[in-house]
């Protein structure tokens, strides 16, 4: 699998064993990195004693990890809980949490230091919702139960996906414009929103080489698109043909990039891309 480097920031508050004080800060970068994009991982005092900690950062498109650290050593061990996510566009906005399990570890080698995964962190389920969807605000149970519908259907179309781009690391999905530059002659890979659109919804975005555009008979009208159903079942499971002919797939997609783009690159996030740099202090 192709790799891109990756500029992970660790911002992490030096506390005593106890978690009941911080007397410093101090913040890493990836060694080499152009810029210090990427995560960061930030320690904190909690109630009773205990540590917390939280990770952020571009490529966790708006999520945070959070949950308990732990001294081990020189390291500290991560101790993986909750989700939590917030995304919006044009016409709303989606905040929501998830449960989750697994283990990191932030460990110190030679000079740098190293995010080590020692059980890889795993989105389990959705436990709450907010959501405001054009006028329409939803909160509480049904608000919970329009999203887990929608996380269902993100992953469905996310495996659907994988089995098309089975080699790609797609990089942000909006590149920052202060590295634009470097976007056009340093980057390799294109963004997951340009990348994947295409094949989803060719009827807007241009029918992807080697497939043809379907006939009047094949025509779905829906949210005010005709959808081509042979493209559809050509290219899709069974199960997610009336989510793509009913335009329930382009909504999905259109107001909640982000988390889609953060289900389909996990495994390869935590599996290879967070523990492949050193991490340098800068301050």
């Amino acid at each position: 699998m192709k790799k891109l480097p990756c500029a992970i920031a660790i911002l992490l508050s030096l506390l005593s064993v106890s978690c009941r004080s911080v007397p410093a800060q101090a913040s890493w970068r990836a060694k080499g990195g152009p810029l210090p994009r990427g995560m960061t991982v930030e320690l904190e005092p909690g109630s009773a004693g205990a540590c917390l900690f939280k990770i952020e950062g571009d490529e966790l498109e708006g999520a945070a990890i959070e949950g308990q650290a732990r001294p081990d050593g020189g390291a500290w061990k991560l101790g993986v809980e909750d989700l939590k996510w917030f995304g919006n566009w044009t016409e709303g906005w989606t905040e929501a949490a998830f449960s989750m399990e697994g283990e990191l570890s932030l460990e110190p080698d030679g000079g740098a230091w190293k995010l080590v995964v020692l059980a890889e962190p795993k989105i389990e389920e959705p436990t709450s919702a907010s959501m405001r969807l054009y006028g329409d605000y939803f909160e509480g149970d049904k608000a919970l139960a329009l999203f887990r519908h929608r996380w269902d259907r993100i992953q469905a179309v996310n495996e659907a996906l994988k089995a098309k781009f089975t080699d790609a690391w797609f990089d942000y999905s909006e590149p920052r414009k202060v590295t634009y530059a470097w976007d056009i002659f340093g980057r390799t890979h294109a963004s997951f929103q340009k990348s994947v659109k295409a094949f989803l919804f060719p009827e807007l975005y241009g029918y992807p080489r080697g497939s043809s555009k379907g006939q009047g008979k094949d025509l779905v009208f829906a949210e005010s698109i005709e959808w081509d159903s042979a493209y559809t079942k050509a290219t899709f499971p069974e199960r997610l043909w009336e989510v793509r002919d009913s335009g329930t797939m382009l909504r999905d997609f259109e107001e909640c990039v982000g988390l889609w783009r953060l289900d389909f690159c996990w495994e390869e996030l935590w599996m290879s891309r967070a523990q492949s740099v050193d991490l340098v202090k800068l301050k």
